[in-house]
């Protein structure tokens, strides 16, 4: 019902690739071939998704407003190992801060995109919370919240992308990238408070375990025809390999070469190590923790979810993320 004569902006969040693995079942049918349940589910999940995006813009098309509309695709984790997802050739998954659980797919469309970019890549460094300051640069609004810094909160960390993906010969704004987590990682997850997870410094990546012993959940790589009846079938049992904090237990890799992190750095090259490590601890000492709530509080917890969802019920639009 929008006008073409008036700009738009639609953020589209579908839950449809994510749990619980449901899909409509003539969707389920056209993967019939598959002999694994969860990867059959995951794959028509996709599948259905695939066709509804082409949906919107098949609209977009027939009501002529295609050429001048930017369509933005981005994931916000790498797939579930065990439920279906492969990351192939990448390591690990959702709740890991190896590659195969925080870089993800993400593409720019649309007739907005200039005629010289279309059909190429970039390869600098970015951030899903980017596109918040590229699409403010693009609506000529700047993104920083100024009455927020004079209370003393940082400014917002985020980049504006469109130069870079707009134009040919112009690096990412971004240098460096921190990967965050929670104390306990992956079983901490719901009360743990936050810490820097790791930190990349394009090529390379430093990793920190924040689980016991330094662990960091998920050190494993998927197959390409994974996952099947011969796979895992839980993440709980799965390796979690040690990242120290020195060079002798570390974990360094250099994700640009080697974005499948099979060679371990961090031994050969001690100096780098400490510089990225010094450099984690540094963004660690601003690090902001929101109360989730003391760990074994699920009454606390509880609220805090009950609490959000009865908002957006009841028509407020937004969420709050946590008790105060």
């Amino acid at each position: 019902q929008h006008t073409s004569a008036e700009p738009f902006f639609i953020f589209w969040a579908p839950r449809i690739a994510h749990g619980p693995l449901e899909v409509p079942l003539a969707e389920m049918e056209e993967f019939s071939f598959m002999d694994y349940p969860k990867r059959q589910k995951y794959m028509a999940m996709v599948s259905w998704l695939d066709k509804r995006i082409g949906g919107v813009v098949d609209l977009l098309k027939n009501r002529s407003m295609y050429n001048d509309t930017l369509i933005i695709f981005s994931s916000d984790n790498g797939g579930p190992l065990g439920s279906g997802a492969n990351n192939y050739p990448l390591r690990g998954g959702k709740h890991s801060n190896f590659e195969g659980g925080v870089r993800v797919p993400a593409f720019v469309s649309g007739g907005f995109v200039p005629h010289f970019r279309r059909g190429s890549w970039h390869s600098g460094l970015m951030a899903a919370w980017d596109w918040y300051a590229t699409l403010a640069g693009l609506a000529q609004v700047d993104h920083r919240d100024h009455r927020a810094f004079k209370s003393g909160l940082p400014l917002t960390d985020s980049f504006d992308l469109w130069p870079a993906l707009s134009t040919w010969g112009t690096d990412s704004p971004r240098a460096t990238l921190v990967l965050g987590n929670t104390k306990g990682g992956y079983h901490g997850r719901h009360y743990g408070d936050t810490v820097v997870g790791g930190i990349i410094f394009p090529p390379y990546k430093l990793l920190l375990g924040v689980s016991a012993g330094y662990r960091e959940h998920l050190g494993v790589w998927s197959s390409p025809n994974a996952p099947n009846s011969s796979s895992f079938d839980s993440i709980n049992s799965l390796e979690e390999p040690v990242c120290g904090r020195s060079p002798e237990n570390g974990c360094l890799f250099n994700v640009w070469g080697d974005e499948g992190e099979h060679h371990n750095l961090a031994k050969s090259n001690p100096e780098l190590f400490l510089k990225l490590l010094a450099m984690a601890n540094e963004e660690q000492k601003t690090v902001y923790s929101p109360k989730r709530g003391q760990e074994g509080d699920d009454e606390r917890f509880q609220a805090s979810c009950s609490t959000g969802s009865t908002e957006v019920l009841q028509g407020n639009l937004f969420m709050r993320p946590w008790l105060a």
